[in-house]
């Protein structure tokens, strides 16, 4: 399998990417990448929940 860093593909799965044969396009990117959509409530609740927690760290 190959190497996968981006988490947001749906083929990523461990750090590898789950298609056989990949293709990259002019912009260094992979044109099978896939990004599911979120619901905006989840998306903003977890952009909250980080901002909270590195807010904290940097009290630290």
């Amino acid at each position: 399998m190959i190497r996968c860093e981006f988490k947001w593909c749906i083929y990523n799965k461990e750090s590898e990417c789950t298609i056989k044969e990949i293709e990259i396009n002019s912009l260094g990117m992979c044109d099978k990448c896939i990004m599911p959509n979120i619901e905006a409530g989840v998306l903003e609740e977890a952009k909250e929940g980080l901002l909270r927690k590195y807010d904290k760290e940097e009290m630290l």
